[in-house]
């Protein structure tokens, strides 16, 4: 046999191998949904319904953001509210905005 249908013959086997023997990309994978910093702060005040001082935390990670000047206004209204259950409420939806 010569060395040209040898060539061939090893060519076409590892063409066949790597031609989708294996699995596709039918399973798509599961990308899990994104949580800001600032998101995660309003989170965590919806959960204890206490925003304490971390006001200029909250502001640092709204700094940039594409809603910030919304997101600016709801922590000043925020900062206002004094009885924890309207500020877990308050957090909870501006977390839901993120």
């Amino acid at each position: 046999m010569s060395v040209g249908r040898r060539v061939l013959g090893l060519s076409v086997l590892c063409l066949a191998m790597g031609c989708g023997y294996g699995t596709t990309g039918d399973n798509p994978v599961e990308v899990a949904p994104t949580v800001t910093p600032a998101k995660a702060m309003f989170e965590e005040i919806a959960k204890t319904g206490q925003l304490g001082s971390s006001g200029m935390d909250i502001r640092n990670a709204i700094e940039g953001h594409p809603k910030q000047t919304q997101l600016m206004e709801d922590l000043q209204d925020l900062e206002k509210t004094s009885r924890p259950d309207q500020i877990k409420k308050k957090a909870a939806a501006i977390a839901a905005k993120l």
